[in-house]
């Protein structure tokens, strides 16, 4: 049953990847940018292999208490995790891919917490460089959204409300039972995995931006490579922010990031949206194509 259950889930995965294929080729601005520098593309792509690397290194040392396992079953792990994002978006989908690459003799529901610890630290970069990236550009540059006071109160009831709700069902003895359970890796963390960890993310939120900046090069000579990284973080926050479902919804929230940036202050919204669209189809598109060849143990 697992076994038609996991090829179901495979073909859900290959139709979705047909769709964002389509999207990438199909239905993306392509007739309106001109390639000025096109070798940069080659550039942005050779750094793909050290970006999932960095991943694959912090994977291995995330699971390294209970889990001894070589680079290259760390690295088809991240990769299944990417095809899972295909399915079930980022967050759920890795935590699906990465479960499923393990081996079913070992108790791997202890992998949740690890995973998204690892999610949090590499958004804590993303966060900092986001917001200074912000800062620097003046917040009264920024007005990403124009919310009035009734909002803000609406949002700050909301949070309340789902903070009260999880503290009573963090008290359930169940729960605390399950979260004592997940916590058993990450109590056995020392400080050279979490110095690890936190390096493989700084050097991974490095190449993803530089990347984005290599490729924006492939236009035009357009704004000083400081401007960019600039620009290139407050999308990568804006994204981060914004929820999603599956990998289309993924490459929606991250076009849409970038069109925004470059539309405020004057830019070619175009590049924009072709470079935001070739980054992702470089390091999500292709090695989730991967990662939906990686045996799913359900």
């Amino acid at each position: 049953m697992k076994k038609y259950l996991s090829l179901l889930l495979k073909v859900i995965g290959g139709i979705l990847f047909a769709f964002a294929l389509h999207k990438f080729f199909v239905l993306s601005p392509w007739e309106k940018v001109q390639f000025e520098h096109p070798i940069y593309i080659l550039f942005a792509f050779l750094l793909m292999p050290i970006n999932w690397s960095l991943e694959a290194l912090k994977w291995k040392k995330l699971i390294s208490p209970k889990w001894q396992i070589s680079f290259k079953e760390a690295l088809l792990g991240v990769f299944s995790g990417v095809g899972g994002s295909l399915i079930a978006g980022r967050a759920v989908g890795s935590i699906m891919g990465r479960y499923w690459s393990l081996p079913k003799e070992e108790d791997r529901s202890k992998i949740i917490a690890p995973v998204l610890l690892g999610q949090w630290i590499q958004g804590i970069f993303t966060y900092l460089f986001g917001g200074i990236s912000i800062l620097m550009l003046g917040i009264h540059q920024i007005n990403v959204v124009q919310l009035k006071y009734e909002y803000l109160f609406l949002i700050a009831f909301i949070i309340l409300l789902v903070g009260i709700v999880l503290f009573f069902v963090i008290k359930t003895p169940s729960i605390q039972k399950k979260l004592i359970n997940q916590l058993e890796l990450i109590r056995q963390y020392d400080i050279n995995i979490l110095a690890s960890i936190t390096l493989c993310s700084g050097l991974r939120y490095f190449i993803f931006t530089l990347q984005f900046v290599i490729i924006l090069y492939t236009f035009s000579e357009g704004e000083a490579w400081w401007i960019y990284f600039q620009w290139v973080s407050i999308i990568y926050l804006i994204k981060t922010l914004t929820p999603v479902m599956n990998m289309m919804m993924d490459i929606g929230a991250r076009e849409l990031s970038a069109y925004y940036i470059f539309l405020h202050y004057g830019a070619d919204t175009n590049i924009a949206l072709m470079s935001s669209l070739i980054v992702w189809g470089i390091n999500i598109l292709i090695p989730s194509l991967v990662g939906l060849t990686v045996r799913w143990r359900l």
